[in-house]
């Protein structure tokens, strides 16, 4: 596909794609548990979900935990990439009852993807996520 001229971005999606990223970015420093300094740091404050036989293929899913951590911002924090082409959903016994939300730079006026304030969600009763298709998106425990 990229060897074919005549797909061509626009400015406008060059722009959106600039912003996007730099949303990402955002995120990424407004926490300090996504530039944890070592390894043990890493094993002990990461959790993979969506692991195993049963997983959805195109979708990955990891939470960072805050607590006690200088510059973390939140007790805990849920990622997501869905690099499908549909929509996906995660039910995590785990998050079942806890008060998780978009990350705040999801929720500003300003970010360039709507679609995390559009389309993703989280059932607190169920513990379950949903993620738009073709996204990235944290979710964050204040």
């Amino acid at each position: 596909m990229l060897s074919d001229a005549s797909i061509k971005p626009e400015p406008a999606q060059i722009r959106w794609t600039r912003d996007a990223f730099l949303d990402l970015l955002r995120i990424r420093a407004s926490s300090s548990l996504f530039r944890l300094k070592t390894a043990d740091e890493v094993q002990r404050r990461l959790r993979w979900h969506n692991t195993g036989p049963q997983q959805q293929p195109t979708l990955t899913a990891a939470e960072l935990d805050g607590r006690g951590l200088e510059g973390a911002g939140f007790q805990r924090l849920i990622y997501f990439i869905n690099a499908g082409l549909g929509s996906e959903s995660l039910q995590l016994d785990s998050a079942r009852g806890l008060p998780f939300v978009l990350h705040p730079v999801h929720r500003g006026a300003a970010a360039a993807d709507r679609r995390p304030v559009e389309a993703a969600g989280f059932d607190s009763a169920l513990g379950r996520f949903s993620i738009p298709p073709r996204s990235a998106l944290v979710f964050v425990l204040p």
